[in-house]
């Protein structure tokens, strides 16, 4: 993956071929969701290597908390 595309893998409608542009954005935008990451860190020349982070259960399990405390005041 050439450096120059890097920043701009994740945009709307960034493609490198014939593709919509939507896959990566779409990918990142649900696991914004989820509060994972995503990152293109591979090589040039080397091909392209996603890395995807997921934090630890019990961060997600107190997110959730939060999530349906908020749900169910009505905020």
């Amino acid at each position: 993956m050439p450096e120059a595309n890097k920043p701009k893998l994740f945009e709307v409608g960034f493609t490198t071929g014939k593709g919509s542009g939507l896959g990566l954005y779409l990918v990142k935008k649900m696991m914004d969701v989820y509060g994972w990451t995503i990152i293109e860190d591979g090589e040039h020349g080397k091909g392209a290597k996603f890395t995807i982070t997921i934090p630890r259960l019990s961060n997600y399990k107190k997110d959730c908390q939060n999530l349906k405390g908020i749900f169910e005041s009505g905020q």
